[in-house]
């Protein structure tokens, strides 16, 4: 399998182009192509169907065919390079400078143009703030108490410990519903988390305030069916 990325962003949002061939023979498309804002798909293509889709409502709203086209055709393209000359790929990184001119031009002025075109596309979904839900959650009393955050959209978030308001640091990963979910885990003996104020606290966009969930026996949620 082969993978490749093309990554542009500004300071608040991103754009991804995501490549993947895989080899013939397997219950899978020999190429995908996917295109992703702020870690959301946005347009879809493989090898089977031939033809870029839209992933959600606000670019199919605001382009028209010929963008479907133009950007089939390019992914189109780039499914033939990965299939007739993988070589040829691995090479562009060596090519000469006029080309990597081009390559710097397109990431540096193309991409960001098409980014803030995405982002104004899609300004409600891509610029909307929901607020965590934050647990406690623990297997038995040996285990480590984990504080689970989720639900939050955008996907920055801070989650902090500390242990007599003395700051002590998860994965973010995304939900299925479009927001994130993230975890940490305080590995201290259970004697010491009762006798000691240990609090799980979250930082994020969508809060006026941090959220602070002291470390206590009523806080913590049994965790038995999820760990």
């Amino acid at each position: 399998m082969i993978l490749m990325e093309v990554f542009v962003s500004t300071a608040s949002h991103s754009l991804k182009y995501l490549y993947t061939a895989v080899t013939a023979g397997i219950d899978f498309p020999e190429f995908t192509a996917m295109g992703l804002v702020d870690d959301e798909p946005f347009t879809y293509y493989d090898s089977n169907i031939r033809r870029e889709t839209p992933k959600t409502e606000w670019i199919k709203k605001n382009v028209d065919e010929d963008y479907w086209d133009k950007n089939s055709m390019a992914s189109l393209m780039a499914q033939q390079t990965f299939k007739d000359n993988i070589g040829i790929l691995m090479k562009r990184f060596n090519q000469a400078q006029a080309e990597l001119e081009y390559e710097k031009q397109y990431l540096t002025q193309e991409c960001v143009d098409w980014l803030k075109k995405y982002v104004s596309y899609g300004k409600s979904t891509l610029e909307r703030r929901v607020k965590p839900e934050v647990s406690l959650l623990q297997k038995d009393t040996n285990s480590p108490v984990t504080c689970h955050v989720t639900g939050f959209y955008p996907r920055a978030v801070m989650v902090t410990w500390k242990r007599d308001g003395q700051e002590l640091v998860g994965e973010t990963v995304p939900n299925g519903d479009g927001t994130f979910q993230t975890r940490s885990h305080l590995r201290v003996k259970p004697e010491d988390w009762k006798r000691n104020r240990y609090t799980c606290t979250v930082w994020h966009k969508s809060l006026e305030d941090d959220i602070i969930l002291p470390v206590t026996e009523e806080n913590i949620k049994s965790n038995k069916e999820s760990e």
